[in-house]
């Protein structure tokens, strides 16, 4: 999706924002911080599994989804 620059900004020739590099170099080490960043599991998914998981627990919060640790012990987003 195209920005919408301010007057003092350059613009390529499609009209579109030109980043700096530095700044295209500052996000992708931010996205790697957070992706490696271990938080918290959500409480509800927390007591769930501790309660013997999704089989053995009743969901009634209404949630279409929940976090899972998967075979690699990464958490993922899961459809319930």
């Amino acid at each position: 999706m195209p920005v919408q620059a301010a007057m003092s900004d350059e613009l390529d020739e499609d009209g579109l924002l030109v980043v700096p590099q530095s700044l295209l170099k500052v996000q992708k080490l931010l996205l790697r911080l957070v992706e490696a960043a271990e938080l918290p599991a959500n409480p509800l998914d927390q007591l769930t599994d501790l309660l013997g998981g999704e089989e053995n627990v009743a969901e009634m919060t209404g949630r279409k989804g929940m976090l899972k640790k998967n075979a690699e012990g990464k958490v993922v987003y899961a459809v319930r």
